[in-house]
């Protein structure tokens, strides 16, 4: 597994390669579609690298997990990145992360911040039916709300 922001996969031939070889899981940052979002979340607008990356990964035959960092900044596009992650060819995960307000994420409201329960509830609100609140279920070993997961099963589309 390797986790990464996607900036050197998306420029750099010779990494990617490497990674062909390796055939390693790749974990991505993935925040969301709009320049507010990355600004906020790393501090300048990495969405045209992301994509990049992305479209080299697919062409190297490589599997994709997109990591969402969410936040209430970004929490209207969970549907969007979801939808996108189903038809992107690389993308065979999403990991949806409620923020941890630590490091360059400053002072917050603690009972104003995004939660695993916030996030389900925006994937079920946003994707029109593809998913429901009922369809997760809590990670054994975790409390309920800490973390969650589902699956899905695409098949010619559906």
């Amino acid at each position: 597994m390797v986790n990464t922001n996607g900036i050197r996969i998306a420029q750099d031939d010779r990494l990617l390669s490497g990674l062909a070889d390796v055939r390693p899981t790749i974990y991505l940052q993935f925040d969301g579609f709009t320049e507010k979002a990355h600004r906020m979340l790393r501090g300048e607008n990495l969405l045209p690298l992301k994509l990049k990356a992305l479209d080299r990964l697919a062409q190297a035959k490589l599997d994709v997990v997109l990591v969402p960092t969410v936040d209430k900044i970004n929490h209207d596009q969970i549907g969007d990145i979801l939808k996108f992650g189903i038809q992107h060819p690389a993308v065979c995960g999403i990991a949806f992360q409620p923020v941890t307000h630590a490091g360059r994420i400053g002072a917050f409201d603690p009972l104003n911040r995004e939660t695993v329960p916030d996030v389900i509830h925006g994937i079920a609100e946003q994707t029109n039916g593809i998913l429901v609140e009922s369809d997760f279920i809590p990670v054994p070993c975790c409390h309920p709300t800490c973390r969650s997961a589902t699956y899905l099963y695409i098949d010619n589309g559906r």
